[in-house]
């Protein structure tokens, strides 16, 4: 392997007099920034400052590629870099008057994350993803994940200049041409979810497009789901009812550290245990040769919705009352829940209060899970008082239970509406009750917590697990929630082959083919065989993610064609592998990332890359040119 230089052009064009271009990079893994080592060469130096603000370069001022501060970053053979991202900002001048401002603590380590678009914080931005492994090799991406903001091109080359391949854009395109396919594409197509889908491109800060996973994930600054209501949420819902019903399945399985490489059979199990809850949950049952897994059905773990629309409501100290009694939302005695005025994963659902068949109102009781064993805490006579000076007890919280190390034998010191204050614990925690052994001394005491009255009106989220609030939706989409998810599994391999397992379902089902493949077969695997064949993927007619499908296969055709050349000519929107192969529509996939994963296939021979990526780059690759498209 190489050494390599990074080339950065900044091609946005004319039309941009009033932007600049700023770059920065970072691998929180490696704990590396940018940094300026030569004229306006950069390379990943180590962050030495504890904290501060990421370097921040011009790649160009507007709109130019005049006094640049950085042009082309140098990669050692020899060095390790991690996960690194390089980001691109378009940033207005008008609207953006300085560069912008990402910090980092813990020497790099932890790293400020930039808002998903749409928001106003920061200038619209892309970024690449670069990892250099001295025994693997180089890896690059265009990332996409988040959907799309601009057009970026990335070209590897030999010594000699020879290119070696491209991912991302055609040079031809600009941003505004592929923003402006989008409609026109959803609008054509004859599948009946076509319109949930429309809601992807917005006009905030420039405009763009956005992955349906950060658009179910995007939140208000009252960290409330802005788009809870779209149908987006709950578009698989039927088919994941169909998928995990559904009996002899063959995965094939990875393998890692203890854990065999074998294939797993399905068989469904309607009610199995969730771990970490008190609740059952629909689960498909995968048993290989020697492991067992459980992937479980999302739907109706959380309820964020009630007949489509937001759950609203007030608290009064632990009594929610719902703004419009629930018709359908089938929330249940120890639900946890998540809104305005609840510690994060301390509540959960006591008593549910019906008039006829419409949940009026729920009552909670506190939850604090299992806080640090054997921490101090300290019991306050009453609000307004400092806990200087107050006595305090060693103790372990399980539930809403303070069970003591040693029995508090001064009774006085632990009553009934006295504050607690200590590891774990947040807001007004008070103690409800105690329990005293034979000698009066007292071994426990239960504590609650006063919600007062927050924000009248608010959203509120309702989840058979604690700390997972999300829609069945967004766990497709996003490949997060129960679809990363390892549950009681404590051990490495076994949690990185059931999220494997994991992935290869939520992927099955963003393509179309979770429930279109076979339920037998000659040969084992024949499920991920199936899944893994690029010409099945996106089928008309079947509930799939049609922001990839536009992603890997439209095509931006101009209005009018003036003389044949490249730049009025029809172009795919990402550029096709010599060898991209036909979808289901018996249209030709470009390179492109629809969706979290969206990886090559699996236990599939001669696949067609579909990534936009290198992975690795070619053993004699020896520059890399990363080109911002027109604006």
């Amino acid at each position: 392997m190489s050494s390599i230089t990074i080339s950065l052009l900044n091609q946005i064009g004319s039309n941009t007099k009033n932007y600049t271009v700023y770059v920065l990079g970072f691998s929180s893994t490696s704990k590396k920034q940018l940094a300026i080592t030569s004229g306006t060469t950069a390379k990943f130096e180590t962050i030495t400052a504890a904290s501060g603000d990421l370097n921040c370069f011009t790649l160009g001022q507007k709109g130019t590629t005049a006094n640049p501060e950085i042009t082309a970053i140098t990669v050692d053979a020899d060095e390790v870099i991690k996960g690194a991202r390089i980001y691109f900002f378009f940033s207005d001048n008008s609207v953006f008057t300085a560069p912008p401002k990402i910090s980092f603590s813990g020497n790099g380590a932890n790293v400020v994350n930039v808002p998903n678009p749409p928001n106003t914080s920061y200038a619209p931005y892309t970024f690449a993803e670069f990892t250099n492994d001295p025994t693997y090799g180089a890896v690059i991406d265009s990332q996409t994940v988040d959907g799309f903001t601009a057009p970026v091109t990335i070209e590897i080359s030999d010594k000699d200049g020879n290119s070696l391949g491209e991912v991302g854009q055609p040079l031809t395109l600009n941003r505004q041409q592929v923003i402006d396919t989008y409609a026109p594409f959803i609008n054509a197509l004859k599948d009946s979810t076509k319109n949930h889908f429309l809601d992807l491109q917005y006009s905030t800060n420039g405009g763009g497009l956005l992955n349906p996973g950060a658009f179910l994930n995007d939140v208000s600054a009252a960290n409330e789901y802005t788009n809870v209501e779209s149908q987006l949420n709950t578009l698989f819902d039927n088919e994941l009812n169909t998928f995990f019903a559904t009996d002899n399945l063959s995965i094939q399985g990875v393998a890692k550290d203890s854990v065999s490489a074998q294939v797993y059979k399905s068989e469904s199990v309607k009610e199995q245990p969730l771990p970490g809850s008190p609740f059952t949950q629909q689960a498909l049952k995968l048993t290989g040769k020697d492991n067992t897994f459980y992937v479980y059905n999302p739907v109706g773990v959380c309820i964020l919705t009630d007949n489509g629309k937001a759950i609203t409501g007030s608290i009064d100290d632990l009594t929610l009352t719902f703004d419009t009694p629930l018709s359908e939302a089938n929330i249940q005695e120890k639900m946890y829940v998540r809104g305005a005025g609840i510690p994060a994963d301390m509540i959960s659902v006591k008593t549910v209060h019906k008039s006829g068949d419409k949940i009026q109102s729920v009552d909670f009781t506190c939850d604090f899970g299992t806080l640090p064993p054997n921490s101090t805490y300290t019991f306050i006579p009453g609000q307004g008082i400092g806990p200087k000076g107050q006595p305090t007890f060693v103790g372990s919280i399980v539930g809403n239970t303070l069970t003591f190390q040693t029995p508090v034998t001064d009774v006085s010191a632990v009553k009934v509406g006295y504050i607690v204050e200590g590891a774990g614990l947040a807001g007004i925690v008070s103690i409800a009750s105690v329990t005293t052994d034979q000698a009066k001394a007292i071994t426990s005491c239960t504590i609650s917590m006063s919600l007062g009255k927050p924000a009248p009106h608010s959203q509120y989220y309702f989840s058979k697990l604690q700390g997972m609030f999300m829609s069945s939706g967004n766990m497709v989409f996003a490949n997060q929630g129960l679809f990363a998810h390892t549950g009681d599994i404590t051990d490495a391999g076994e949690q990185d082959v059931i999220q494997n397992l994991q992935n290869q379902i939520v992927t099955a089902f963003c393509r179309g083919v979770a429930n279109t493949g076979p339920t037998s077969g000659s040969s084992e695997g024949y499920t991920s065989t199936y899944w893994g064949n690029e010409e099945n993927w996106y089928p008309e007619g079947v509930v799939q993610n049609l922001f990839s499908l536009f992603m890997h296969t439209a095509i931006y055709t101009p209005k009018v064609v003036t003389d044949g050349d490249m730049d009025d000519l029809p172009t795919p929107l990402f550029i096709q592998d010599p060898n991209s192969t036909q979808c289901a529509r018996n249209t030709t996939m470009g390179q492109a990332y629809g969706f979290a994963y969206d990886e090559n296939p699996m236990f599939v021979n001669a696949a067609a890359p579909v990534p936009s990526k290198f992975d690795p780059v070619p053993i004699d690759t020896t520059s890399i040119t990363i080109t911002l498209g027109k604006w």
